[in-house]
């Protein structure tokens, strides 16, 4: 299918992807075979025939915004759509943002749990106000098998967006990684859900009916490289038994419509 587009993946410089890598696989508990370099996700992205990829950042600390961005900025100029990252602690953020749109970036990623703070902590709302419609935002939403917290639950998330209606939102994990059973807060909302870091979690039938529950036109294709192989996530995500039209929808014009077209 030409023009697939994975909107969830990550990579990071060569001199910190191993330890990256390293921190993920201890955080989530899984095993990580992939080296989280830019140059693997790009033979990954052709080998499967993916056109495009969505290449997210986070900071964990206000000091690595400006970097974690500089980083984003060159993934786009490499030929991916790439999005940025803010901290709430950044004192600099208005500037930072524009720094965002005049680079061309189309989008936002949001980690509460890496950043230590909940999707709906009110020192979040001047930051909402300030992105409004300027940027897509990509939130992390679950928790890692064995931690007890709710900083990215999808109640949460449901209260941002009646606070903030005009956000555009991707939710990721189709609602909350390991907390599907409270997924349903989202279903039918105003925003988008991602597949990434479901199939294999889920059974085939829960994934299926959580994304026509939602909606077909509202969910888009992620692998989340490099907790998944490109191939092994576009072949799981094929195997499912949704129509040709649903799956024509979720890998190639519903991300291409959230994206505007050019990225």
């Amino acid at each position: 299918m030409p023009g697939i587009i994975d909107f969830h993946t990550h990579a990071f410089p060569d001199s910190i992807a191993g330890k990256v890598v390293n921190e993920l696989s201890s955080y989530y508990g899984a095993e990580i075979e992939n080296n989280g370099t830019l140059p693997e996700l790009l033979r990954q992205k052709d080998a499967a025939g993916i056109g495009c990829c969505v290449v997210h950042t986070t900071a964990t600390k206000p000091q690595q915004v400006i970097p974690a961005n500089k980083w984003a900025v060159s993934m786009k100029a490499a030929g991916e759509a790439a999005f940025g990252t803010i901290h709430p602690d950044f004192s600099k953020l208005e500037e930072q943002l524009d720094f965002l749109e005049e680079m061309g970036l189309k989008g936002i990623k949001i980690h509460p749990e890496l950043q230590g703070f909940s999707i709906d902590a009110e020192k979040l709302f001047p930051i909402y106000e300030l992105i409004d419609r300027r940027f897509i935002i990509l939130v992390h939403l679950g928790k890692a098998r064995d931690k007890d917290t709710d900083l990215a639950s999808p109640k949460r998330l449901a209260r941002v967006l009646r606070e903030f209606p005009r956000l555009k939102v991707v939710g990721a994990h189709l609602g909350g990684y390991m907390m599907w059973d409270e997924a349903d807060r989202l279903i039918g909302q105003d925003c988008y859900l991602d597949t990434s870091s479901v199939i294999g979690h889920l059974p085939e039938e829960r994934v299926v009916e959580l994304i026509r529950t939602h909606g077909a036109e509202r969910v888009v294709f992620g692998s989340d490289y490099p907790m998944h192989s490109l191939d092994q996530a576009l072949e799981g995500f094929l195997s499912l038994p949704l129509t040709d039209r649903e799956k024509e929808l979720i890998l190639v014009e519903n991300p291409e419509r959230i994206l505007g077209g050019s990225w």
